[in-house]
């Protein structure tokens, strides 16, 4: 949804690589409408696709079945990095999870995420600037009117767009960062050291 920033992550995808580069954008959206203002969310990804979308557009795969939880870590190690460009996160459990899988990341230095990802070990990208969320954005009540990262600017695009490139060429030592980080998830996040 709005908070995941999946329309920053298309178009700086869509503006990092060709059709011809040997990636796959892998989004992971349900197909089912649901009802409220979520279901427009759904539509905007879509419409942002096929608004990018050329002959030499790099491929993208939409995946539409529900993912139950037990699946999870055979999708995250089915893919080589970990991409979210959130908006605001309360925990970031992706990026644990994620990260525990062996998938590098990179992320927005905002909310949570900052507790979590660390520079030395991921990449961890400026925001521009904290703005109001739009109302029914979101799909959760809750969170209409909350202050939240904006990722719209050409610029945060264009930071995103070449942290995505900097991950593909520098691969094995964002793999090597990715094993300290897993230490650190094991030591700081385990559940002696969380309800302690």
């Amino acid at each position: 949804n709005y908070r995941k920033g999946a329309d920053a992550l298309i178009k700086a995808y869509c503006q990092a690589f060709k059709n011809s580069d040997d990636v796959s954008l892998v989004l992971v959206c349900r197909k089912k409408r649901i009802s409220g203002p979520a279901s427009g969310v759904k539509d905007e990804v879509e419409k942002e696709i096929s608004k990018l979308h050329s002959k030499d557009t790099p491929h993208i795969l939409r995946v539409t079945k529900e993912i139950h939880e037990f699946q999870l870590a055979d999708l995250y190690r089915s893919c080589n990095c970990f991409v979210l460009p959130t908006r605001g996160e309360g925990y970031g459990l992706p990026f644990l999870e994620s990260g525990l899988c062996g998938l590098p990341s990179i992320g927005t230095k905002v909310s949570a995420v900052q507790d979590i990802l660390k520079e030395d070990e991921s990449i961890l990208l400026d925001i521009d600037r904290l703005s109001k969320v739009p109302d029914n954005s979101t799909g959760c009540y809750f969170w209409d009117g909350q202050i939240m990262a904006d990722l719209t600017s050409k610029d945060f695009i264009n930071r995103l767009s070449e942290g995505m490139r900097h991950m593909v060429k520098n691969y094995s030592n964002y793999v090597e960062k990715n094993i300290i980080f897993r230490k650190r998830i094991s030591e700081s996040f385990s559940s002696s050291n969380i309800f302690n």
